[in-house]
């Protein structure tokens, strides 16, 4: 992701999938900057969480 870097990522995607797991609602929203990374970062970790 542009703003953050990848291995934090890498662990909220972990979480999150424990999370679903567990049959939890999970929820992500994301700051879209004056840079526009949040579409990026969107799509990166539903990436990560191979959806």
């Amino acid at each position: 992701m542009e703003r953050n870097s990848l291995p934090s990522d890498t662990a909220y995607a972990a979480k999150i999938k424990k999370w679903h797991a567990a049959q939890h609602a999970v929820w992500a929203f994301f700051n879209n900057d004056g840079h526009g990374y949040a579409l990026k970062n969107a799509v990166e970790l539903k990436t990560l969480l191979e959806v």
